[in-house]
Order: structure tokens, then C-alpha cells, then sequence
């Protein structure tokens, strides 16, 4: 590998910007913050639960209660029970085939 490839790989450089930034610490790293948080999606997981609700046409306000209700209904544990968006939508990716269930039942559409 070239040397600009190497110093990307091993943190010396900016893994967005591509500067040098320091000595190597063995991981590519970025001033920014989390250089991969971009290629990810930051919220991709409560992007992909709200797409999926939107397909029943559920009003957007009531997504939330709807997956919070899914939770209480199948007693799955959350840590610290917190109700917040990334929590909940972490906790729907991890249950996704039961999810999509309920949601049909509770709409009476056939999966």
C-alpha cells in the first residue's frame, strides 16, 4: 500500500479530510469525530423503522407509541427502560420479524 493509504489505515492521517493529524495510533480517526458515522447513517435505524410505519399510513406521531407498545406487549427488556427514539428503534432492528407481526396484526394486513 502507499503511504498516504497506510497513514489513513493507522490514524496519522484524517480519515475525512485526509491531513495529517499526529502520530499513528493504530485505527483511522478523523478531528470530525467518528470518521464512519456518515457511510452508516446516524439514526439508520429509526430512519428504517419509520419507513416501515409510513407503509401503514400510521400519522408520524404516533410511530413512537406504537413501538413502544410493542415492547411493553412482548416484556423486552431495554436498558435503564428508556423510551428514546434510538433505544426503542435499536430494540425493534433486534426483534424485526416480531415487529413486522404485530404491526400487521395490529392493522389486520396479512404479512
Amino acid at each position: 500500500m502507499g503511504d498516504i493509504a497506510d497513514g489513513l489505515i493507522d490514524g496519522s492521517f484524517d480519515a475525512v479530510t485526509g491531513e495529517y493529524i499526529g502520530e499513528a495510533c493504530g485505527y483511522p480517526r478523523s478531528i470530525y469525530g467518528d470518521p464512519y458515522i456518515g457511510m452508516r447513517g446516524k439514526h439508520s435505524s429509526i430512519n428504517g423503522v419509520k419507513n416501515f410505519l409510513r407503509k401503514f399510513q400510521l400519522e408520524s406521531k404516533n410511530y413512537h407509541q406504537h413501538c413502544v407498545d410493542f415492547i411493553m406487549e412482548n416484556h423486552i427488556e431495554r436498558e435503564g427502560q428508556s423510551n428514546s427514539w434510538k433505544v426503542v428503534a435499536d430494540i425493534i432492528q433486534d426483534n424485526w420479524k416480531r415487529f413486522v407481526a404485530y404491526t400487521n396484526n395490529c392493522y389486520n394486513r396479512k404479512p
